[in-house]
């Protein structure tokens, strides 16, 4: 599970973040629709039929739901990251 929390997705969220900044619901909309899509799709179907990758002991929707968490604390360490460089200048 690990290497899903630290490959794809954050690669993903932070693309996302990149073209919405600014806009938290437009963010957390698209972040919804990719993480949803990302474990519903690719973890629960695609993954096991081709013998990769397997969920075990966790179902796709926790899977969403701590990755949309992982986006939230992306966002808020974004905001506050620009806060300090705007102190800085």
């Amino acid at each position: 599970m690990m290497p899903y929390f630290y490959g794809t997705m954050p690669v993903i969220t932070i693309w996302v973040l990149k073209f919405t900044f600014g806009h938290f619901w437009q963010y957390m909309g698209l972040n919804t629709i990719s993480d949803l899509g990302f474990a519903f799709i690719i973890l629960d179907y695609f993954y096991p039929i081709t013998g990769v990758y397997g969920l075990v002991n966790i179902t796709p929707l926790p899977t969403a739901g701590i990755a949309l968490l992982l986006a939230v604390i992306i966002y808020l360490f974004q905001i506050w990251q620009d806060d300090i460089m705007l102190l800085n200048e």
